[in-house]
């Protein structure tokens, strides 16, 4: 007996001593894994991208942000909606196998998606790891680059209309004048014409009316060609390359007079324009193109947000001397805001109209803003806007 014992315990002793060892190997090996996937998980959490790792049923098994994301599916817990999204990239990687890159609009942010298959050791896939950044400045930047590359091509386009009009126009210009002086000296032979010959017409009309008239025909034609001209001098000063220096002396009020000369005929189908112009404003240092570039922007808001068929726009100067500063404030009697859209309407692509790029009214803001002024705006859904540009005077 006493050696059967012996002999179990020679047996045993190294099973033990063997297991103990492994028992060791394996404490080991747990350590450095605990090691390696917090370290894993530290250098996830540096990176500015959001990566998530998902399981094949759309569970979310990890992610590098401080969230609590257990028990949680990748649609409800990014979107709140029952069901998998439309066209979603993770799912299509596990259905295609595949890699996927996708650009998706999550609350209003624009991001870019990358998703991979994690797949095991039969090439089934297992899960899927997702990678996205924010991308809504890139966006921004995009989207400015093209809008100054299509205003850059409208520039060279109305810059080439001009010429085509202002030659014409300028052959009527300085043609009228001379008609009107060869009238003064045909109107005393057709009054002695007329003498003899009592029913005399001319262009259909008798002629006493068309004496009466004709000069002041021509004397709107001249006005006429004028306006014409004046408007082209606008175009091609809108459109010219701003130097962007803000050292010219400008009069808020011929900033107006200059916008309204591009917008009015436009505008005058959809709205009545008010304005008063407040006279002998003190001048502000700034950029007048760029002024002009804001005002219409504004004039064109206003329009855009009047949805009824005759409504009004109010355009008004005045100097401030409490805060030594000239202000410039559109309203309009449009569809107006609420409390969310006016925290928002200045940002970049935010709008609130289907035809709008989100552009405009950011634009104002960076304008005012480098002239070192501010824009205040009070806005009521169904009553309308009103925006206000106060500019520091010239010191």
């Amino acid at each position: 007996m006493e050696a059967t014992s012996q002999t179990k315990m020679d047996y045993i002793e190294p099973l033990e001593a063997q297991l103990e060892k492994n028992r060791k190997e394996l404490s080991e090996v747990e350590e450095k894994l605990n090691k390696s996937g917090n370290m894993l998980q530290a250098i996830l959490q540096t990176i500015n991208e959001i990566v998530i790792v998902f399981d094949k049923d759309l569970n979310i098994k990890m992610i590098n942000r401080q969230v609590n994301f257990r028990d949680k599916k990748c649609h409800e817990f990014f979107f709140g909606v029952p069901g998998v999204c439309e066209d979603c990239p993770v799912l299509r990687t596990i259905q295609e196998k595949k890699s996927i890159s996708v650009e998706k609009v999550i609350r209003n942010e624009y991001y870019r998606i990358q998703t991979h298959p994690l797949t095991n050791l039969q090439g089934e896939v297992e899960g899927v790891i997702e990678v996205s950044r924010p991308i809504t400045g890139e966006k921004a930047r995009e989207q400015q680059l093209f809008h100054a590359d299509k205003l850059s091509s409208l520039g060279l386009l109305v810059s080439g209309i001009v010429h085509e009009i202002n030659n014409p126009n300028a052959y009527i210009c300085g043609n009228i004048p001379i008609i009107r002086e060869a009238f003064k000296a045909i109107f005393p032979i057709l009054d002695e014409h007329v003498r003899q010959n009592p029913g005399f017409q001319v262009a259909r009309l008798d002629y006493s009316l068309f004496k009466e008239n004709v000069t002041l025909m021509l004397d709107d034609m001249i006005q006429g060609c004028s306006r014409i001209q004046n408007i082209l001098g606008s175009l091609k000063s809108f459109t010219r390359r701003p130097e962007g220096l803000l050292s010219e002396r400008v009069e808020l009020n011929d900033v107006v007079n200059e916008g309204m000369r591009l917008v009015y005929n436009t505008m005058k189908r959809m709205a009545v324009i008010h304005t008063d112009l407040q006279e002998g404003l003190p001048g502000v240092k700034g950029n007048r193109d760029k002024l002009i570039q804001a005002f219409v922007n504004l004039m064109i808001n206003a329009w855009q947000a009047i949805k009824k068929e005759k409504g009004n726009i109010w355009v008004k100067t005045q100097f401030e001397p409490k805060d030594n500063c000239v202000c410039l404030s559109i309203c309009d009697d449009g569809c107006g805001m609420g409390e969310f859209a006016k925290a928002q309407i200045f940002n970049p692509f935010f709008t609130t109209k289907k035809e709008g790029t989100g552009l405009g009214l950011s634009i104002v803001a960076k304008i005012i803003g480098e002239h070192n002024g501010r824009i205040d705006l009070k806005s009521e859904v169904g009553t309308g806007s009103t925006f206000t540009l106060r500019l520091p005077v010239e010191s």
